[in-house]
């Protein structure tokens, strides 16, 4: 069983899929401490002139002794300038109609208090749309102890993990002994971003998975893996 994780986030970039499609399943840690300043609330499209910030305005109040799961979104106009801005940016993009209606209807219809529910909501519909099958789970809904390196020990040890991907930054806060010792390999992602066509000149990488749906439609979970079948450490997956 093949095990990743990562903090829920709003329309989340190309690498996040990567390490999901290599997994069997992938915890959300919907219960660690929201950090500002991060994805979880925000993401970058291409605009008309450039990269562009989609942003939720959340309540930020004492946010250092918050999980992500309680930081509530402090209005609604964030919902209509999303989707106007996505109107504006992406509507001579080839395959725009093909994904902006449901788009428009799961990030309008709906009152959302708290963050948790839009990401999540869209996390959902962004596996269908890329056809990705990897199972969801909440470290919320599992009986996960201890912190950093051992928060994640614990989740992979609830899971039955026999691999775990990490990201780049798992380097610096992963006990690989540890994980040695019960039996759980770890790989560290290593992602070479693809390029694919995009509207309004040059290239522009680290965009929202939105600008590559728009832009490529069914061939984009192809691109997201295109040069990447290997890209791991030297440890392995098997």
């Amino acid at each position: 069983m093949i095990v990743t994780a990562h903090q829920p986030l709003y329309m989340p970039w190309l690498g996040f899929f990567h390490k999901a499609i290599l997994s069997d399943v992938i915890c959300i840690l919907d219960n660690v401490q929201f950090a500002d300043g991060d994805f979880i609330h925000r993401n970058k499209i291409k605009a008309i002139h450039g990269s562009k910030w989609l942003t939720i305005a959340v309540n930020k109040k004492d946010h250092f002794n918050k999980k992500i799961s309680q930081i509530e979104i402090v209005d609604q106009v964030w919902q209509e300038k999303h989707i106007e801005t996505l109107r504006q940016s992406y509507s001579e993009a080839p395959f725009f109609e093909n994904y902006m209606s449901d788009l428009e209807e799961i990030i309008g219809s709906s009152r959302y208090n708290y963050l948790i529910e839009i990401d999540m909501k869209l996390l959902a519909y962004l596996f269908g749309a890329l056809k990705i099958t990897t199972k969801i789970v909440l470290a919320s809904d599992l009986s996960i102890q201890g912190k950093k390196s051992d928060f994640i020990l614990s989740a992979c040890g609830e899971l039955k993990a026999s691999a775990y991907i990490s990201g780049q930054n798992g380097k610096d806060y992963l006990n690989i002994e540890d994980f040695e010792s019960a039996g759980i390999n770890i790989a560290m992602q290593k992602y070479n971003h693809p390029t694919y066509n995009q509207l309004h000149g040059d290239f522009l990488p680290n965009m929202s998975v939105i600008d590559l749906l728009f832009n490529e439609g069914p061939l984009s979970r192809d691109i997201i893996m295109r040069g990447n079948a290997g890209a791991w450490n030297e440890l392995s997956l098997e």
